[in-house]
């Protein structure tokens, strides 16, 4: 069910159930009713390893949120910890959020959101934000790239004591 938008009433005008209906009981489930949402946690003894230049998924089968709307609206974040290698230089990494194999990226579509590192590990939070999309399921996909500089790569953890987590929902 989706949201009508509520007529303009005008003076004198007789009300029906039907009206009634569609304006106040309709509207009112659809603002009630749950949202679309999707969490995924990874928990194992090994971890992603990025070293490609181009984006690549860091996971595509276990870092996947599948979430059905209707607004038309999809906010959500990444957490996870990572370590990024270059003992060449300083080079760079970046990560992103797909959304639909390729329909679109969250932030710049060659660059996402840029992690400035020098050799050393952080706590990352990747918040997204999708708007303008079709009343249907979407699916959205953690990746990640490096610059391309001889011997870059990014790693992401997933231990028990660092998992990787995911969480979408509708707004």
């Amino acid at each position: 069910m989706a949201w009508v938008a509520p007529r303009t009433w005008t003076a004198g005008e007789v009300v029906t159930a039907s009206m009634m209906n569609q304006d106040v009981r309709d509207n009112m489930n659809y603002v009630l009713s749950g949202r679309g949402v999707a969490q995924v946690k990874v928990l194992s003894a090994s971890n992603y390893t990025i070293t490609s230049s181009t984006f690549v998924y860091v996971d595509t089968t276990n870092l996947a949120l599948t979430l059905s709307i209707n607004s038309g609206r999809i906010m959500g974040w990444w957490t996870f910890s990572e370590l990024f290698d270059n003992t060449a230089h300083n080079g760079k990494a970046w990560v992103g959020t797909d959304r639909d194999a390729g329909a679109a990226m969250h932030g710049d579509a060659t660059y996402g959101t840029k992690l400035l590192l020098t050799n050393h590990s952080d706590d990352i939070t990747l918040p997204f934000y999708f708007s303008g999309l079709s009343a249907a399921s979407h699916t959205l996909k953690l990746m990640a790239r490096t610059d391309g500089s001889a011997g870059a790569s990014i790693t992401i953890y997933k231990a028990t004591d660092t998992p990787v987590y995911g969480m979408a929902f509708e707004i």
